[in-house]
């Protein structure tokens, strides 16, 4: 082999450790880029408080709603475990399809510092106002709590909205 031979072959074994260290880079930020919104979406409770539960929205006269959302009665534990996983947003991309009357409320105090007001609906629809006044809405939908509108979400849009119903 010339020296010429050589060379191009030292070089061409550069660029193809170059391709593959590239290649990792890649795969390392993709995963990143994977993860990083689902380790935003948790939101670890401090504390949490059950003011009122097994009721519907102030304005909403339906005696047949109101008998049945008196069975929505989510526990702490299981409120906890909700906004911890939870997918958060500023703003409601969920109410079209998950909203129900049936709701509890408290106050609640996140371990990085945040504090508000909660509403829930028994679809695992959440709205938490923060102290600051800005809004904060949480979505999960398997849940542990009996939800008196349980395979009634979503039906309008959806082929087949809920297949555990």
């Amino acid at each position: 082999m010339d020296k010429y031979t050589g060379i191009l072959m030292r070089d061409e074994r550069i660029k193809q450790k170059r391709v593959q260290h590239h290649g990792k880079k890649i795969a390392i930020i993709t995963v990143i880029f994977f993860a990083l919104p689902v380790m935003t979406q948790a939101r670890s409770v401090k504390n949490i408080e059950i003011i009122e539960s097994g009721t519907i929205y102030d304005g909403e006269n339906n005696i047949y709603e109101k008998e049945a959302c008196k069975s929505f009665i989510p526990e702490k534990k299981q409120l906890i475990k909700s906004f911890k996983l939870a997918e958060e947003y500023k703003e409601n991309r969920w109410l079209h399809d998950y909203y129900s009357a049936c709701i509890s409320y408290g106050s609640v105090q996140f371990k990085d510092g945040q504090s508000g007001k909660w509403t829930l609906q028994s679809s695992g629809l959440a709205s938490v106002i923060l102290n600051d006044g800005s809004y904060v809405y949480f979505f999960y939908k398997d849940n542990a709590w009996k939800d008196p509108n349980a395979c009634t979400y979503g039906l309008g849009d959806e082929p087949n909205p809920d297949p555990g119903c």
